[in-house]
């Protein structure tokens, strides 16, 4: 998996972990079909579950309207996914 650790005064380690790690780093030959990510979510809750076996996990969920998560996605994995 890829990880990127972020400034803070947090003592926790932060990981950023998303589908596009997933997929670039576990599913190397999914695509954006429907079946590729059904796979991809389930590759991301089986990591998950271990993550959590292992320790602490914290989820956080971004709510955030279609339009400006749009604008700010740098790699164009909306436009795929459509």
């Amino acid at each position: 998996m890829k990880s990127q650790g972020h400034e803070s005064t947090s003592p926790l380690r932060v990981i950023l972990y998303d589908s596009d790690n997933v997929r670039h780093d576990l599913n190397k030959d999914d695509g954006f079909t429907e079946a590729d990510r059904v796979e991809n979510i389930r590759s991301i809750a089986d990591v998950t579950r271990l993550m959590v076996d292992a320790g602490e996990f914290w989820e956080v969920f971004v709510d955030a309207p279609l339009d400006l998560a749009e604008h700010r996605d740098r790699k164009d994995l909306c436009r795929m996914a459509w």
